[in-house]
């Protein structure tokens, strides 16, 4: 045997034994994973048909060199069968129906990437098996029927960027949404179906925005939830005893606040059986955030006049009432605290709704101490009734500085009215020109 001849063999040895050696590093991968597969479904007390296993039929005790590569590759492709045979197994469980993965190259990818990917996977969806009213046994369910059409699809899928995790995820939210609807008074097992349907004709599109989209439903209802909350406690205030105009309006605000989250808690009860209810609890949200976003508006406005006319008042009576402003700044956080849930940054449920739960006590001190102090100015300055609701209309509309031209062409004062005006300021009750 010439040397080239002799290097040719040796060389075609250790060939063959770098084959053999990546075959058996193979076998015993795969091995171990069909190993982990069983083993993990036998804690949840499932077990595998040992007839249906194909890799203990390979027959290895050929070991002539020859025979040995080939009993191998035929082993890899046993162990390759087994594999898809248990996750068939699993799939079928979890979706109470027969699956057929057999040919589907994501069981490569399965294979290929399980202890480092998808072994978590794995787990999760056996710990589903045995609870077939589990959460993400049914969105499994849906997601397959809406998603997918064969049973390939459905374990690429749930590889594909980690879905299962997410799947999980979702169906948190969900059972959350549930929760938070159920404290509203509204069905929540139709809303979450309902949202189950919408996320499964999605996700398979862009399953990204899924969660924002229900994070944010979830946001927007907690928000309806608070203000109900908060309008419970708007809704002790009666009006009794309340004789200013200025407080009655502040009452009538704050009244249409209460009436617009039950109007909107009505809708969402309505809607919940819909298949867009989703979409429409958003709408509600929006024409609730709107309505109470002008309410809030012109509360704030009262207060401000009231403060004005108050300090005025004061003034006047060269007195400095403390209790004026803490009613004041009550009432005020109060209100922040109502424009702060719609706007988001008041998250806690329980701080919007402790700083309301005063109001009727700051409303009616405050209606007290207004009426003192035009009681004590009427004194003083010998002003009626008239003047008095003069001096107020003027308060609520103007702050700073206001001349006869601008009051005049602004239409808040009757010609009477006017000419009662003129009449405070030729007797020094207000400057001439008006300083607010």
């Amino acid at each position: 045997m010439s040397m080239t001849k002799t290097w040719e063999y040796a060389n075609s040895i250790a060939s063959s034994g770098n084959r053999i050696i990546n075959l058996l590093n193979d076998v015993e991968k795969r091995y171990s994973i069909l190993k982990t597969m069983i083993d993990t479904l036998r804690k949840s007390s499932i077990t595998i048909k040992p007839d249906k296993i194909k890799s203990t039929a390979i027959d290895l005790n050929k070991l002539d060199p020859s025979g040995l590569e080939s009993s191998l590759r035929a082993l890899i492709e046993a162990f390759k069968s087994d594999i898809t045979y248990v996750l068939s197994v699993v799939l079928s469980k979890v979706l109470d129906r027969d699956v057929n993965i057999e040919g589907c190259g994501a069981v490569d990818e399965f294979i290929e990437n399980f202890f480092n990917k998808y072994y978590g996977n794995y787990k999760q969806l056996i710990s589903k098996i045995n609870d077939k009213n589990d959460d993400l046994s049914i969105w499994i369910r849906e997601y397959a029927g809406e998603c997918l059409k064969n049973d390939c699809q459905l374990l690429e899928k749930m590889q594909i960027g980690d879905s299962l995790s997410s799947l999980s995820n979702i169906t948190q939210h969900v059972t959350t949404l549930k929760s938070t609807l159920g404290s509203m008074g509204i069905n929540g097992d139709l809303v979450s179906t309902c949202i189950l349907h919408i996320v499964t004709r999605n996700f398979c599109n862009n399953p990204l925005n899924i969660m924002d989209e229900l994070s944010n439903v979830e946001d927007k209802l907690k928000i309806v939830n608070v203000l109900r909350m908060v309008s419970d406690e708007i809704g002790k205030v009666d009006g009794k005893g309340l004789k200013t105009s200025l407080i009655m309006d502040l009452l009538s605000d704050l009244q249409n606040i209460r009436n617009s989250v039950k109007d909107a808690l009505n809708k969402v009860n309505g809607i919940s059986g819909q298949e867009d209810c989703l979409h429409g609890i958003k709408d509600i949200y929006e024409m609730l955030h709107e309505d109470i976003g002008e309410k809030i508006n012109s509360m704030e406005s009262h207060i401000d006049s009231i403060k004005r006319l108050l300090d005025y008042i004061n003034n006047r009576l060269n007195s400095n009432n403390n209790n004026n402003n803490v009613y004041i700044e009550k009432i005020n956080a109060c209100i922040n605290k109502i424009s702060g849930v719609l706007s988001g940054s008041v998250k806690d449920v329980k701080v919007a709704v402790d700083t309301c739960s005063g109001i009727v006590h700051y409303m009616e001190n405050l209606d007290k101490t207004i009426n003192d102090s035009i009681i004590r100015f009427r004194e003083l300055s010998g002003a009626g009734d008239k003047e008095i609701n003069v001096l107020i209309k003027i308060f609520e509309k103007f702050s700073g500085e206001v001349n006869f031209k601008q009051l005049n062409e602004s239409g808040v004062l009757s010609d009477e009215e006017f000419k009662i005006f003129i009449k405070l300021c030729r007797r020094g009750i207000l400057p001439c020109v008006v300083k607010l």
